[in-house]
């Protein structure tokens, strides 16, 4: 196996997992114009997307910690 395809396996699942990600957290933005079509109240909606970014808010210094201490390739094989 050659160095240039030794690292093609591993970009294209960053690459899946990070269109997952973004995909989830553009599609909640769709929800807050489109709550009456979809029944939903918009106190649940709101709940939603605090939710959504209150997980960057709270897990920046664990995760931070834990990649000092560990490095960043153990931090990408925990798939924080």
């Amino acid at each position: 196996m050659t160095k240039s395809n030794r690292f093609l396996l591993p970009l294209l699942v960053v690459m899946g997992l990070m269109f997952i990600w973004n995909l989830s957290r553009n599609i909640n933005d769709v929800l807050i114009p489109h709550q009456k079509s979809l029944s939903a109240h918009r106190f649940s909606v709101i709940i939603g997307t605090i939710s959504l970014f209150a997980g960057y808010f709270l897990l920046a210094l664990p995760v931070g910690q834990y990649i000092r201490r560990f490095g960043y390739r153990a931090g990408m094989i925990t798939d924080f």
